[in-house]
C-alpha cells in the first residue's frame, strides 16, 4: 500500500475514533448554559410565562414546560440558583453522578408539572377577562372615542391589575410554596450524592445564592 495513502487512512481512523469518543462523553459541560436540561423551574418562570396584552396582541400564558430548550432568559441565572450548569461544572462530577443528577432534574420537572398546570387554570380566566376589557378599549378607538395612546395606557393598567390579582391570589401563593419545595428537594438530592470535597464547593455556592433556595422570595 502506498505510504501516503496508509498515512491518510491512519489519520482518518484516528479522527473517527476521536469523534466517537467525544459523542459518548457525558458531562454537564456538554450542555449549553441556557439549555433547559439544567434549568431549575421556580415561581419566576411562571410569572415570566404571562404575556402582557398590547393594542395588537391579547394577553396569554405559556407554560415554561412548553417553551423549548431556551426558556431561561435572565441575566445571572446561576446566582439565583435557577440554572446549575456552572456549579455542576465546578464540581467535576463522575459519570455516575452525572446520571444521577440528570435523573434528579427529570424528577424536578415531574414535581413542578402539576403546580404549573394548576397555575394555568387560575391565570387563564383572569387573562380572559383582561382580554375582554382590551377588546372594549380597542372598540372605543375604532369608534373615535379615545386615541390609540390613551388605549395603550389603559391596557397597561389592565396588565398591572391582572398581575397584582394573580400575585395576591391565595391559591397562587400556595402553589409558589409548593414549587419552592420542589426546588429545595432537587438541591437536597444533589447534595446527597456529593463527596466531602464537592460538598464544600456546593455549600459555599448555596450560601452565596440570592434568597436561597427560591429566587424572589
Amino acid at each position: 500500500m502506498n505510504k501516503r495513502l496508509y498515512l491518510h487512512l491512519l489519520i482518518l481512523t484516528f479522527l473517527m475514533v476521536s469523534s466517537g469518543c467525544q459523542q459518548k462523553s457525558v458531562s454537564p459541560e456538554d450542555d449549553n448554559l441556557m439549555n433547559s436540561n439544567l434549568a431549575v423551574l421556580d415561581k419566576t418562570d411562571l410569572e415570566a410565562g404571562i404575556q402582557d396584552a398590547t393594542f395588537d396582541n391579547a394577553a396569554s400564558f405559556t407554560s415554561p414546560l412548553d417553551r423549548g430548550n431556551f426558556f431561561r432568559h435572565d441575566n445571572d441565572p446561576g446566582r439565583s440558583g435557577r440554572h446549575l450548569y456552572m456549579i455542576l461544572r465546578r464540581l467535576s462530577l463522575s459519570e455516575d453522578q452525572v446520571v444521577q443528577v440528570k435523573d434528579f432534574f427529570a424528577g424536578h420537572k415531574t414535581c413542578v408539572a402539576p403546580f404549573v398546570a394548576q397555575f394555568k387554570l387560575i391565570v387563564d380566566p383572569i387573562l380572559q377577562e383582561l382580554n375582554a376589557q382590551r377588546r372594549l378599549i380597542i372598540q372605543q378607538v375604532q369608534n373615535g372615542q379615545i386615541t390609540r395612546e390613551q388605549a395603550a395606557l389603559r391596557i397597561r393598567e389592565l396588565n398591572q391589575a391582572a398581575r397584582e390579582q394573580i400575585r395576591n391570589n391565595p391559591d397562587v401563593q400556595e402553589l409558589m410554596v409548593d414549587i419552592c419545595n420542589c426546588k429545595s428537594a432537587l438541591f437536597e438530592n444533589i447534595a446527597s450524592i456529593l463527596t466531602e470535597d464537592q460538598l464544600v464547593i456546593w455549600n459555599e455556592w448555596i450560601s452565596n445564592l440570592h434568597n436561597p433556595p427560591c429566587s424572589g422570595d
